[in-house]
Protein backbone atom coordinates (compact mmCIF):
# COMPACT_ATOMS: atom_id res chain seq x y z
CA UNK A 1 0.00 0.00 0.00
CA UNK A 2 3.19 2.46 0.44
CA UNK A 3 1.96 6.12 1.38
CA UNK A 4 -1.51 5.06 0.25
CA UNK A 5 -4.62 4.40 2.60
CA UNK A 6 -8.05 3.23 1.99
CA UNK A 7 -10.79 5.94 2.60
CA UNK A 8 -12.18 5.92 6.46
CA UNK A 9 -15.93 5.77 6.18
CA UNK A 10 -17.97 3.76 7.88
CA UNK A 11 -18.22 1.40 4.63
CA UNK A 12 -14.41 1.24 3.68
CA UNK A 13 -13.88 0.94 7.61
CA UNK A 14 -16.41 -2.26 8.10
CA UNK A 15 -14.97 -4.44 5.13
CA UNK A 16 -11.75 -4.42 7.34
CA UNK A 17 -13.48 -6.52 9.73
CA UNK A 18 -13.14 -10.26 9.90
CA UNK A 19 -16.80 -11.08 10.87
CA UNK A 20 -17.59 -9.30 7.46
CA UNK A 21 -15.27 -11.25 5.44
CA UNK A 22 -16.29 -14.11 6.77
CA UNK A 23 -19.91 -13.64 6.33
CA UNK A 24 -20.39 -11.76 2.88
CA UNK A 25 -20.47 -14.08 0.29
CA UNK A 26 -22.45 -16.74 2.44
CA UNK A 27 -25.09 -14.58 4.06
CA UNK A 28 -25.00 -11.42 1.44
CA UNK A 29 -23.67 -12.00 -2.01
CA UNK A 30 -25.99 -14.76 -3.31
CA UNK A 31 -29.12 -13.13 -2.17
CA UNK A 32 -28.54 -9.40 -3.21
CA UNK A 33 -29.04 -9.03 -6.81
CA UNK A 34 -32.10 -11.00 -6.13
CA UNK A 35 -33.07 -8.44 -3.84
CA UNK A 36 -31.98 -5.62 -5.36
CA UNK A 37 -33.64 -6.15 -8.99
CA UNK A 38 -36.74 -7.17 -8.37
CA UNK A 39 -37.03 -10.67 -10.16
CA UNK A 40 -35.05 -13.89 -9.38
CA UNK A 41 -31.65 -13.07 -10.34
CA UNK A 42 -29.28 -15.99 -9.26
CA UNK A 43 -25.78 -15.81 -8.75
CA UNK A 44 -25.20 -18.16 -11.56
CA UNK A 45 -26.66 -15.88 -14.17
CA UNK A 46 -24.53 -13.18 -12.93
CA UNK A 47 -21.72 -15.35 -13.66
CA UNK A 48 -22.37 -16.41 -16.60
CA UNK A 49 -22.52 -12.92 -17.84
CA UNK A 50 -19.52 -12.41 -16.36
CA UNK A 51 -17.51 -15.23 -18.47
CA UNK A 52 -19.73 -14.09 -21.56
CA UNK A 53 -17.97 -10.78 -21.81
CA UNK A 54 -14.50 -12.33 -21.69
CA UNK A 55 -15.20 -15.72 -23.13
CA UNK A 56 -11.85 -16.83 -22.38
CA UNK A 57 -12.43 -20.55 -23.40
CA UNK A 58 -12.96 -19.18 -27.13
CA UNK A 59 -9.69 -17.17 -27.41
CA UNK A 60 -7.16 -19.27 -30.29
CA UNK A 61 -4.17 -17.71 -28.09
CA UNK A 62 -2.19 -19.73 -26.45
CA UNK A 63 -1.05 -17.56 -23.80
CA UNK A 64 -2.76 -17.25 -20.55
CA UNK A 65 -5.20 -14.36 -20.16
CA UNK A 66 -4.46 -12.06 -17.02
CA UNK A 67 -7.32 -10.59 -15.39
CA UNK A 68 -7.64 -8.23 -12.50
CA UNK A 69 -9.89 -8.94 -10.00
CA UNK A 70 -10.70 -5.09 -9.20
CA UNK A 71 -11.73 -4.54 -5.33
CA UNK A 72 -12.10 -8.16 -5.33
CA UNK A 73 -13.57 -9.08 -1.52
CA UNK A 74 -13.30 -12.38 -1.07
CA UNK A 75 -12.74 -13.23 -5.25
CA UNK A 76 -15.98 -14.45 -6.43
CA UNK A 77 -15.11 -13.37 -9.78
CA UNK A 78 -11.51 -13.81 -9.93
CA UNK A 79 -12.51 -17.55 -8.87
CA UNK A 80 -14.60 -18.22 -11.43
CA UNK A 81 -12.64 -16.49 -14.25
CA UNK A 82 -9.57 -18.88 -12.71
CA UNK A 83 -11.47 -22.01 -13.17
CA UNK A 84 -11.89 -20.88 -17.02
CA UNK A 85 -7.94 -20.46 -17.56
CA UNK A 86 -7.08 -17.07 -16.51
CA UNK A 87 -4.56 -15.99 -14.15
CA UNK A 88 -6.25 -13.84 -11.86
CA UNK A 89 -4.35 -10.95 -9.75
CA UNK A 90 -6.97 -10.45 -7.15
CA UNK A 91 -6.66 -6.50 -5.66
CA UNK A 92 -8.39 -5.21 -2.59
CA UNK A 93 -7.42 -2.90 0.56
CA UNK A 94 -8.81 -5.29 2.87
CA UNK A 95 -6.20 -7.60 4.40
CA UNK A 96 -9.69 -9.68 6.25
CA UNK A 97 -10.87 -9.97 2.58
CA UNK A 98 -7.66 -11.19 0.92
CA UNK A 99 -7.27 -13.53 3.79
CA UNK A 100 -10.19 -15.33 2.12
CA UNK A 101 -9.11 -14.78 -0.94
CA UNK A 102 -5.96 -17.37 -0.27
CA UNK A 103 -8.06 -19.79 1.38
CA UNK A 104 -11.01 -20.01 -0.82
CA UNK A 105 -8.77 -20.24 -4.08
CA UNK A 106 -7.69 -23.58 -3.48
CA UNK A 107 -5.42 -24.46 -6.49
CA UNK A 108 -6.41 -21.77 -8.75
CA UNK A 109 -3.72 -19.05 -10.28
CA UNK A 110 -4.66 -16.25 -8.10
CA UNK A 111 -2.57 -13.89 -6.65
CA UNK A 112 -3.83 -12.18 -3.79
CA UNK A 113 -2.46 -8.21 -3.82
CA UNK A 114 -2.91 -5.74 -0.84
CA UNK A 115 -3.67 -1.72 -3.35
CA UNK A 116 -6.24 0.41 -3.73
CA UNK A 117 -7.91 0.81 -7.00
CA UNK A 118 -6.60 4.47 -7.57
CA UNK A 119 -2.85 3.11 -7.10
CA UNK A 120 -2.84 -0.42 -8.83
CA UNK A 121 0.92 -1.85 -8.98
CA UNK A 122 0.87 -2.71 -11.83
CA UNK A 123 2.69 -1.47 -15.19
CA UNK A 124 0.35 -0.15 -18.34
CA UNK A 125 -1.26 -1.98 -20.40
CA UNK A 126 -0.23 -5.39 -18.30
CA UNK A 127 -3.60 -7.42 -18.17
CA UNK A 128 -5.87 -8.44 -20.58
CA UNK A 129 -9.20 -7.87 -18.35
CA UNK A 130 -10.62 -6.15 -15.67
CA UNK A 131 -13.54 -7.52 -13.23
CA UNK A 132 -15.24 -5.13 -11.15
CA UNK A 133 -18.05 -6.99 -8.86
CA UNK A 134 -20.44 -4.54 -6.69
CA UNK A 135 -17.56 -2.55 -5.73
CA UNK A 136 -17.53 0.73 -7.82
CA UNK A 137 -20.33 2.18 -5.21
CA UNK A 138 -18.14 1.80 -2.37
CA UNK A 139 -14.51 2.31 -3.91
CA UNK A 140 -14.32 6.24 -3.36
CA UNK A 141 -13.03 8.10 -6.22
CA UNK A 142 -14.99 6.23 -8.98
CA UNK A 143 -13.15 7.98 -12.29
CA UNK A 144 -9.76 7.41 -10.68
CA UNK A 145 -10.56 3.62 -10.19
CA UNK A 146 -11.64 4.04 -13.87
CA UNK A 147 -8.54 5.49 -14.76
CA UNK A 148 -6.14 3.24 -12.99
CA UNK A 149 -8.19 -0.04 -14.97
CA UNK A 150 -7.67 1.98 -18.12
CA UNK A 151 -4.14 2.45 -17.48
CA UNK A 152 -3.34 -1.39 -16.74
CA UNK A 153 -5.31 -2.70 -19.48
CA UNK A 154 -3.91 -3.19 -23.00
CA UNK A 155 -5.48 -2.41 -26.10
CA UNK A 156 -8.55 -4.42 -26.86
CA UNK A 157 -8.72 -5.55 -23.50
CA UNK A 158 -12.09 -6.40 -21.29
CA UNK A 159 -13.83 -5.14 -18.83
CA UNK A 160 -16.73 -6.39 -16.83
CA UNK A 161 -18.73 -4.33 -13.95
CA UNK A 162 -21.58 -5.22 -12.18
CA UNK A 163 -22.55 -1.92 -9.66
CA UNK A 164 -25.93 -0.53 -8.30
CA UNK A 165 -26.96 2.79 -10.00
CA UNK A 166 -29.60 5.58 -8.44
CA UNK A 167 -33.57 4.33 -6.97
CA UNK A 168 -36.20 5.94 -8.73
CA UNK A 169 -38.92 4.74 -6.24
CA UNK A 170 -39.39 6.54 -2.87
CA UNK A 171 -38.77 3.81 -0.46
CA UNK A 172 -35.67 3.00 -2.72
CA UNK A 173 -34.18 6.52 -2.34
CA UNK A 174 -34.74 6.41 1.23
CA UNK A 175 -32.74 3.18 1.41
CA UNK A 176 -29.89 4.80 -0.50
CA UNK A 177 -30.05 8.25 1.31
CA UNK A 178 -29.11 6.53 4.53
CA UNK A 179 -26.49 4.17 2.74
CA UNK A 180 -24.91 7.40 1.67
CA UNK A 181 -23.97 8.10 5.13
CA UNK A 182 -21.30 4.81 4.85
CA UNK A 183 -19.83 6.27 2.05
CA UNK A 184 -21.77 4.39 -0.45
CA UNK A 185 -22.89 6.60 -3.37
CA UNK A 186 -25.49 5.85 -6.12
CA UNK A 187 -24.23 7.50 -9.64
CA UNK A 188 -27.05 7.11 -12.53
CA UNK A 189 -26.64 4.78 -15.05
CA UNK A 190 -25.96 7.94 -17.53
CA UNK A 191 -22.66 8.89 -15.13
CA UNK A 192 -21.85 5.12 -14.69
CA UNK A 193 -21.38 4.72 -18.04
CA UNK A 194 -19.37 8.22 -18.84
CA UNK A 195 -16.99 7.22 -16.48
CA UNK A 196 -15.74 3.85 -18.64
CA UNK A 197 -16.07 5.94 -21.47
CA UNK A 198 -14.32 9.11 -20.51
CA UNK A 199 -11.39 6.57 -20.21
CA UNK A 200 -11.46 4.60 -23.17
CA UNK A 201 -13.58 1.82 -22.14
CA UNK A 202 -16.59 1.06 -24.66
CA UNK A 203 -19.60 -0.46 -23.81
CA UNK A 204 -21.34 -3.26 -25.23
CA UNK A 205 -24.49 -2.19 -26.32
CA UNK A 206 -27.43 -2.72 -24.78
CA UNK A 207 -26.37 -2.51 -21.25
CA UNK A 208 -28.20 -4.72 -19.05
CA UNK A 209 -30.36 -2.91 -16.16
CA UNK A 210 -32.54 -4.31 -13.51
CA UNK A 211 -33.92 -1.59 -11.61
CA UNK A 212 -30.85 -0.55 -9.49
CA UNK A 213 -28.60 -3.75 -10.77
CA UNK A 214 -26.35 -2.64 -13.78
CA UNK A 215 -24.34 -4.54 -15.56
CA UNK A 216 -21.58 -3.23 -18.48
CA UNK A 217 -19.73 -5.43 -20.20
CA UNK A 218 -17.18 -3.13 -22.10
CA UNK A 219 -14.01 -3.09 -24.32
CA UNK A 220 -10.54 -0.51 -24.12
CA UNK A 221 -9.86 1.34 -26.99
CA UNK A 222 -6.94 2.22 -28.73
CA UNK A 223 -5.24 5.31 -28.30
CA UNK A 224 -5.90 6.12 -31.49
CA UNK A 225 -9.12 5.61 -31.39
CA UNK A 226 -9.57 7.95 -28.07
CA UNK A 227 -7.92 10.69 -30.35
CA UNK A 228 -10.22 10.39 -33.42
CA UNK A 229 -13.17 10.79 -31.14
CA UNK A 230 -12.43 13.54 -29.39
CA UNK A 231 -11.04 15.22 -32.19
Amino acid sequence: MGDEHASRTPAQLTNRLRVVAAGYERVWRGRSLTLLSGRNFPLREELDELCACFAIGDSTDNRRSIIVDLACSEGLYGRRLADDGALIVAIDHSQAFLRRVLRRRQNRPMIAVRALAQHLPLRNGAVDGIAIGGSLNEIGDIDGAIREASRIAREGARLFSMSLTDATTRSGRLVQRIAGSSGIVFPTCESTLEYFESNNFIADIPVRKDRVVLRIAATKRSSSASQVGSA
